[in-house]
């Protein structure tokens, strides 16, 4: 029981570091977006797509919250020692990313990075304000 709470307290931090890091983009409420979807994408369509998905709308910029969603699960998946990622800024990191994806150990992965983006979700619905409520909020005033 206890090393399921540290694994959680552990995955809970890095997730709300990473969620507080994107609070002072433009593109924060975009981010909210994603992450609130990106377990049932993981679920529909596979890790590998939702992966490659991430890859193809990041567009090769580095400062979007496309990547800085695929970054913070690489890291985490790092941290944990499931991947081996040596630089997500190098364009090769790619290869890597799926070279690292096996039928061995994609199951775990899988389960590993919904699980952090459950947590990304939870955070993000905390400190990131709707657009509709900013809107709102603007019109009132």
């Amino acid at each position: 029981m206890s090393s399921i709470k540290n694994v959680n307290l552990e995955i809970s931090v890095h997730a709300c570091k990473r969620v507080t890091s994107i609070l002072s983009k433009n593109y924060k409420s975009k981010y909210k977006t994603l992450i609130k979807k990106l377990p049932t994408y993981i679920l529909r369509n596979g890790l590998p797509a939702t992966l490659a998905f991430l890859i193809a709308k990041s567009k090769g910029q580095q400062d979007n919250e496309h990547f800085k969603a695929l970054e913070s699960l690489i890291n985490w998946l790092d941290k944990k020692g499931k991947l081996i990622i040596k630089d997500t800024k190098n364009p090769k990191f790619v290869n890597d990313l799926f070279d690292n994806l096996n039928n061995k150990n994609l199951k775990s992965i899988t389960k590993e990075s919904i699980n952090y983006f459950v947590w990304q979700k939870r955070f993000v619905d905390g400190l990131i304000e709707d657009d509709k409520k900013d809107k709102t909020e603007e019109s009132q005033k």
